[in-house]
């Protein structure tokens, strides 16, 4: 009695384990295309978000410099302009080359992609 309920466990698990090898294989081309695809879309976000986050700065940046009152203190003058043009803009320039070294990852070489990410889940 006892042997054939630890058969019937060990078939139905045998059974059990082909199925979910079975199902993982037929998925797996669907898993890795959708896991790139929202890699793309992580990384187009970023792009987008950087590119309005400069576009606010710069215009902010652009205000501040042709305001009168700062066109006449003395302490805006050339190289502090500068300064605080790469202070401000340097962080999202730095944000959107990342997010598109990551687009490029993807494109250049998915299959490393996909093999980091899956190491990163163990």
């Amino acid at each position: 009695m006892e042997k054939e309920l630890t058969r019937e466990v060990v078939e139905k698990l045998v059974g059990w384990l082909d199925s979910a090898g079975n199902f993982v294989l037929d998925q797996a081309p669907d898993i890795v295309q959708q896991m790139l695809l929202m890699r793309l879309w992580e990384c187009s976000l970023g792009i987008i978000f950087s590119a309005v986050l400069l576009g606010i700065l710069m215009t902010v940046y652009m205000r501040v410099a042709t305001s009168d009152r700062i066109k006449g203190a003395d302490g805006f003058d050339l190289i502090s302009g500068y300064a605080l043009f790469l202070a401000v803009f340097s962080i999202p320039l730095f944000m959107l080359f990342l997010e598109i070294l990551k687009i490029i990852e993807v494109f250049v070489a998915p299959k490393v992609y996909i093999l980091e990410k899956l190491s990163g889940l163990m």
